[in-house]
């Protein structure tokens, strides 16, 4: 994943510049992963048609969660992986695994692995879409 030069902001306002590993996913990849998963649930649902009492739920439940899960994945458009910098609160080094994947318009929020402040990755803009 792409380094990205990103700010960490704390809840009274507080920043600090960190690198951050952001991968940022263009829109066809994106409807892409959304629809394999969805297809995928179709087929798992479509296996169990033949399985006594279990064929009255299961192929109707699974497409439906696979359109929920489908749609989730579709709507992610980065993720965030390690997140290296200082804490803006108490100012010791930190380093933070696999941060979590969002879309574009939502806020991560992150704890510092020390005194647990919650502070909010404000997104880079140096990595471009896959």
């Amino acid at each position: 994943m792409p380094i990205v030069k990103s700010q960490l902001r704390t809840r009274d306002g507080r920043q600090i510049e960190v690198d951050a590993e952001i991968k940022r996913y263009g829109g066809g990849a994106r409807l892409l992963r959304g629809g394999a998963t969805v297809l995928a649930f179709f087929v798992l649902g479509a296996l169990f048609i033949p399985v006594p009492g279990v064929h009255l739920v299961l192929p109707w439940f699974l497409p439906l969660l696979g359109l929920g899960i489908g749609a989730y994945i579709a709507r992610v458009s980065l993720s965030v992986g390690e997140v290296k910098g200082e804490c803006p609160d108490c100012d010791k080094a930190m380093q933070i695994e696999k941060s979590g994947s969002v879309a574009e318009d939502e806020a991560l929020w992150l704890r510092c692995p020390h005194c647990q402040v919650p502070m909010e990755l404000m997104k880079g803009e140096g990595a471009a879409p896959r």
